[in-house]
């Protein structure tokens, strides 16, 4: 089953449509999870990322994934969800909030409740 909208936690065996899908994915996860992401290594076929934060101080969380092509997915092979890193201090200005994936939220917040108001907007 293909992730469109990641409303849970990266779990191994999510599945996304192409490689912007996932790093959308990888993006969302570090925004709620107040964190950043690096890609490591990718070749086409494989993706690893790893938590930029405390790198040097051995941060456990890493995420690797494949591009499986019979199935047109790429999916979650391994992550390691654990954060041992300090990243308890709220980013406002979070280096994977990107404009594209904050006006794609608004549209859907937008469509889901065409006269919702500005402050509920920001609010979120």
């Amino acid at each position: 089953m293909l992730v469109h909208n990641l409303t849970t936690n990266l779990e191994v065996g999510m599945a996304f449509s192409s490689k912007d899908t996932i790093e959308d994915a990888f993006s969302e996860e570090a925004i709620r999870r107040n964190f950043k992401w690096r890609v490591t290594y990718y070749d086409g076929k494989q993706l690893h990322v790893i938590c930029r934060i405390n790198v040097g101080e051995g941060c456990m969380w890493q995420l690797r994934a494949a591009n499986m092509k019979r199935k047109g997915a790429w999916i979650i092979r391994t992550v390691e969800n654990n954060h041992n890193c300090s990243s308890s201090m709220l980013s406002h200005d979070h280096r994977q909030l990107k404009a594209k994936k904050l006006g794609t939220t608004i549209k859907h917040l937008i469509k889901a409740q065409p006269y919702i108001k500005i402050k509920a907007i920001m609010s979120r």
